[in-house]
C-alpha cells in the first residue's frame, strides 16, 4: 500500500519486534533503502511489516524496535515515481492487505 506523503515524512515502527532487514539492498527488486520489522507471532499469525522506498533507514538488521519508534523516512529510493511511503503487512510469509489489520 502506498501512502502519499514527502520525502522525509517520518515513518515510525508499528508494534514491538525485531529488525530483519534494513537499508540499501539489491535483495528485493526496486525497493530501494527497504526495512523489514518481524514483530513476532500476534493472534497465531507471524507478523513482518515492511516499508520500501525510504530516503534513509535509522535502524539496522538485528536492532529491537519499539512500538511508536521513529525508524525510518519516506523517499524516493529504488523503483519508484515519487516520494511517498510504501507499506506492506505479511502473515505467515504471505503479503496480506494492511488495510485488515490496521
Amino acid at each position: 500500500m502506498d501512502f502519499g506523503a514527502q520525502c522525509g515524512t517520518p515513518i515510525y515502527a508499528p508494534a514491538d519486534g525485531t529488525v530483519r532487514l534494513a537499508g540499501q539492498t539489491t535483495v528485493v527488486w526496486g525497493g530501494g533503502n527497504v526495512l523489514w520489522i518481524s514483530h513476532g507471532v500476534i493472534a497465531g499469525n507471524a507478523l513482518m511489516t515492511v516499508f520500501y522506498h525510504n530516503s534513509s533507514v535509522l535502524v539496522s538488521a538485528g536492532q529491537s524496535v519499539k512500538r511508536g519508534q521513529l525508524v525510518a523516512y519516506s523517499g524516493n529510493t529504488g523503483n519508484s515515481t515519487g516520494c511517498h511511503a510504501h507499506f506492506e503487512t505479511w502473515l505467515n510469509g504471505a503479503p496480506v492487505d494492511p488495510m485488515a489489520l490496521l
